[in-house]
């Protein structure tokens, strides 16, 4: 789920499976710019508020569960304008 609010991002996800330790996500400014790391969340989190979203040409985001034996895929790119 992704809810937008003026420059704030909501983004909720759920986490498959029982051993992620972390949740990582991460924003890309525009298509074409570098994936930047915006929080590192414990596994048991299920949402993160953006309150940073950038103007005109918008940000997409990531999220991806980590553990010791390292972290999982992309499942999807979420993509916002305001």
């Amino acid at each position: 789920m992704v809810k937008v609010e003026g420059a704030s991002v909501k983004l909720a996800w759920d986490t498959h499976g029982g051993d992620a330790t972390a949740v990582a996500v991460e924003r890309r400014v525009g298509d074409q710019g570098p994936w930047e790391s915006i929080a590192k969340l414990p596994a048991a989190a299920k949402e993160y508020q953006d309150n940073h979203l950038p103007g005109g040409e918008g940000a997409s985001y990531r999220v991806r569960a980590l553990n010791d034996a390292g972290e999982s895929a992309y499942p999807n790119v979420v993509r916002v304008k305001r």
